[in-house]
């Protein structure tokens, strides 16, 4: 109960802040366009239409993670900033139900995106057959990659002196997630290309996805993929849980 409590104070003064739900009318005027523009330009018309599917669900990812770096960020050292850290940490409350409130505020933003997001890829998938598993594919990896940046986030947050700082680290995190992910095939044939592409969780889910998508294979192959976001995410929880724990007002 404490936990959801703290999870509603949370996503009120983040999630559903006027700075907040700036990202929703934000995030469906950049689909609607995307979507229009796949229909009636020219050139984009002629594109396969899972290569639309696998872009669309692409542009939904990357936005989605992007709002909840910077959502999570705006956790500890938002508080420390705003001055109602010690208040916090002097409530009845322990850290696991600290974390797990900012989880959750920061986890809101993924969710919504979500639920806008999925009549747009139904849309783009009209007539493939194939909406259901891109759905299924991009709302399971996207929660599990969402929690772990989340996580990430909110551990690196618990050591900003401010929330300029965390939120500059978070855009530092997400570009080093996002880059990779989005560079060209060319760029990533050597070895540390390749080696960045296979840890890399961004990287993970963009390849699942495209494999999914456009390739249509099935779930045996993506195993190892999978592996590689769960660590990641797994480490994460970790991390956040021990600054979590050490977290002071200084």
């Amino acid at each position: 109960m404490k936990t959801r409590t703290l999870s509603a104070r949370i996503l009120r003064e983040l999630a559903f802040s006027p700075k907040g739900l700036a990202w929703l009318p934000a995030f469906s005027i950049l689909l609607s366009l995307l979507v229009y523009l796949f229909l009636t330009n020219v050139d984009l018309s002629l594109m396969d239409q899972k290569t639309m599917m696998f872009m669309t669900a692409q542009a939904i990812l990357l936005l989605g993670i992007l709002a909840v770096a910077v959502v999570a960020a705006d956790s500890v050292a938002g508080e420390r900033e705003r001055g109602t850290l010690e208040a916090l940490l002097a409530a009845p409350v322990t850290r696991d139900q600290l974390l797990g409130g900012y989880l959750a505020g920061a986890l809101a933003p993924w969710l919504a995106m979500a639920v806008i997001a999925l009549p747009y890829l139904a849309v783009v998938s009209a007539g493939t057959g194939g909406f259901l598993v891109s759905a299924a594919y991009l709302l399971g990896t996207g929660a599990l990659l969402a929690l772990g940046v989340a996580a990430w986030t909110v551990g690196l947050s618990a050591r900003s002196d401010s929330l300029r700082n965390g939120i500059l680290i978070a855009l530092v995190v997400y570009a080093g997630l996002a880059v990779p992910a989005v560079l060209s095939s060319a760029l990533r044939g050597n070895w540390v290309g390749r080696a960045y592409d296979f840890v890399d969780p961004l990287s993970n889910v963009m390849n699942t996805l495209d494999s999914v998508i456009i390739d249509e294979q099935g779930f045996s192959l993506q195993v190892v993929r999978l592996l590689m976001l769960a660590a990641f995410t797994g480490a994460g929880l970790l991390f956040a849980r021990r600054r979590i724990v050490t977290v002071s007002l200084s």
